[in-house]
């Protein structure tokens, strides 16, 4: 408790996607998509070249998550892959998009490059919440996380694979622990309100009007992270489903067992992207300091205490996103005279209406053809033990149209 109540005073930059960006491993798409996630699991286990508690000294975790971290290390590193997970989705699903989830990686975490507190962060907060919430349902119900709390065991059956008797609950647990660690950082971090406030204290030397901005700006920030977050992690949970296997012999369905689980993380983040296109913008209520409707001041998003209300757990109805900041304009030049897609790639052979056209991305600066040179591996084979390929290794020229500088640089 001493620590909790010194880290809220001091403010410190919290951020649990410095997870992420801790050390090199990393998953494929394959997986988490195909269920070899258990396979991860043991090789932070196993691996010898790694303490069991080295992640824990991430820079960006606040000290209760430092000591959750060392507490539930299973649990940590399966967040760690959500983390990991929800960033290359993010990326894959707005790929075509004006704002494509570009990253900026830092030792403390890294972040979606964009403006605070608009609907592209509503976006990042989400899917990454989400994306923690599924791995750590997955890691529970393969029994890969040993403090589980699943009320019937896994069970192995004759081949040595793993039946999930315990989807339900699984589900329940990536839920409340996926939330539990990641609200530290609104408690404990920077943005948190006894931060915010010893922070303006020592802004006696700006104009009022400037602190009063930062205060609100660090405030709406804090309680729009806590709702897109659980939003996230609701639109995972509503994917869930019932599947069912038979067994039995010769084509008989004897026997039947059923898993409750979420869904492929594709299909999460598609319906997330939906919850983005369906966007609200939301403001903060300056008497009451709730996060309310815009038009209705009585429907409260977010209260005082930072406790959640108003997102929709009905499987029919859109999960809304919400933010407070106008939409951003991705043709404006920001200080060093540079437009947002400077140097992005863009297609020159679609219709200019095209999210992904040179005319709608380089907002009329122009592009231009560049040929690169990468290598990749090639001519793969066994190797005489039969254990590991062996290949040669192959250049392969790439010829792409990219957009062109702002005309002021």
């Amino acid at each position: 408790m001493k620590i909790l109540i010194v880290s809220v005073i001091t403010g410190i930059s919290a951020d649990w996607t410095s997870l992420a960006t801790y050390d090199s491993y990393d998953i494929s798409t394959q997986d988490y998509n195909q269920g070899s996630v258990g396979q991860s699991s043991r090789y932070y286990r196993d691996s010898n070249n790694r303490g069991s508690s080295d992640i824990c000294n991430a820079p960006g975790l606040t000290p209760t998550q430092q000591t959750l971290c060392k507490v539930f290390p299973d649990e940590t590193r399966f967040l760690q892959m959500g983390s990991r997970m929800g960033k290359q989705e993010c990326q894959t699903q707005l790929k075509d998009s004006t704002w494509n989830c570009p990253a900026k990686i830092s030792p403390n975490g890294f972040s979606f490059k964009t403006k605070r507190n608009t609907k592209e962060e509503a976006f990042g907060k989400a899917i990454l919440a989400a994306a923690g919430m599924k791995m750590l349902a997955t890691g529970c119900a393969m029994g890969e996380i040993e403090k589980c709390n699943c009320k019937n065991k896994n069970r192995r059956d004759s081949s040595g694979r793993s039946q999930q008797m315990c989807a339900s609950e699984a589900i329940e647990f990536g839920y409340q622990w996926s939330k539990q660690f990641i609200q530290q950082e609104f408690v404990e971090g920077e943005n948190s309100p006894l931060a915010s406030k010893k922070r303006s204290s020592g802004d006696r030397n700006r104009s009022g009007k400037s602190v009063r901005k930062t205060k609100r700006r660090d405030e709406e920030q804090r309680m729009l992270a806590l709702y897109n977050a659980e939003a996230g992690r609701v639109v995972a949970k509503n994917s869930a489903k019932v599947t069912c296997k038979c067994h039995g012999v010769s084509g008989t369905c004897s026997t039947k067992t059923c898993n409750n689980k979420i869904d492929k993380f594709g299909t999460v983040a598609k319906n997330l992207v939906n919850s983005y296109k369906h966007a609200k913008r939301v403001r903060l209520n300056p008497r009451t300091h709730q996060l309310v409707d815009r038009k209705n001041k009585n429907r409260v998003y977010v209260d005082s205490r930072g406790e959640i209300m108003n997102v929709s757990a009905d499987r029919n109805e859109i999960v809304r996103l919400v933010y407070t900041r106008r939409p951003t304009d991705w043709c404006k030049l920001d200080d060093k005279g540079r437009y947002f897609n400077a140097g992005r790639t863009c297609r020159d052979d679609v219709s200019e209406s095209e999210e992904t056209s040179c005319e709608k991305l380089c907002c009329g600066h122009g592009h231009y053809q560049n040929i690169r040179t990468v290598k990749r591996k090639c001519h793969c084979k066994l190797g005489d033990s039969w254990e590991k390929l062996v290949c040669d290794t192959c250049e392969e020229e790439i010829r792409e149209t990219l957009c062109r500088e702002s005309d002021t640089k």
